[in-house]
């Protein structure tokens, strides 16, 4: 799953803005919702549908997504996003599973299929490329130990409005390293999404006092 998430994302960004394969990719947490019911068992309430739809509400107003966003190559960020969704729920599935395997497995398996495209694409890269190349490998490591960790102790559907806050945070970092000013709608929908995650928050905190 990792494998094909992170080729489709990557193909999928020569062809479209990265602002509508994004807007597909934060459609995860909508299929995250749709796949825990029938594969984990789950019961998803209400809701969290409500949250997880008022959220993607939200990062597409964030996005603003252009008219390349419905062409063929659509259709991979699609795949992409799904088979996102499907490797959270497969990591949720095996939550009995210590972590550090999981995370290993994952990272060695994407990386065995990628190093077979190397003779078909290779450019040598420069040192600052191996040092970016670096950064991302320690970043996408503590990424998935952080999801790999969450999605042992809780239900897949209760984590997937929080997907969205990636948004957020790449809105705050783009105007602390690039000084990027954010627009009135990144501003607005970041609220909404912002909004929707308390909105879960606030309820599950009301629903454990209930129950105590």
């Amino acid at each position: 799953c990792m494998a094909a998430d992170t080729f489709a994302f990557y193909y999928s960004t020569r062809y479209m803005p990265l602002a509508d394969v994004m807007t597909f990719y934060m459609a995860s947490p909508l299929i995250v919702t749709a796949l825990s019911a029938p594969m984990l068992g789950e019961k998803v309430e209400r809701f969290r549908w409500v949250a997880v739809g008022i959220g993607f509400v939200g990062v597409v107003i964030a996005l603003r997504p252009s008219p390349q966003m419905f062409s063929s190559i659509s259709l991979l960020a699609l795949f992409g996003a799904t088979m996102f969704a499907l490797g959270q729920t497969v990591t949720r599935k095996l939550r009995r599973t210590h972590w550090l395997p999981l995370v290993v497995w994952q990272f060695a398996g994407a990386g065995i299929i990628g190093a077979l495209t190397i003779p078909f694409s290779w450019r040598t890269p420069t040192g600052f490329d191996l040092l970016l190349m670096f950064l991302v490998g320690v970043v996408s490591m503590a990424c998935f130990v952080c999801i790999t960790r969450a999605l042992a102790l809780t239900r897949a559907a209760v984590l997937a409005p929080f997907q969205y806050s990636s948004i957020v945070w790449a809105t705050i970092m783009g105007w602390l390293i690039w000084r990027d000013a954010p627009t009135w709608p990144i501003v607005l929908g970041n609220a909404i999404i912002i909004g929707s995650g308390l909105f879960v928050a606030a309820h599950g905190v009301r629903s454990r006092i209930s129950s105590a």
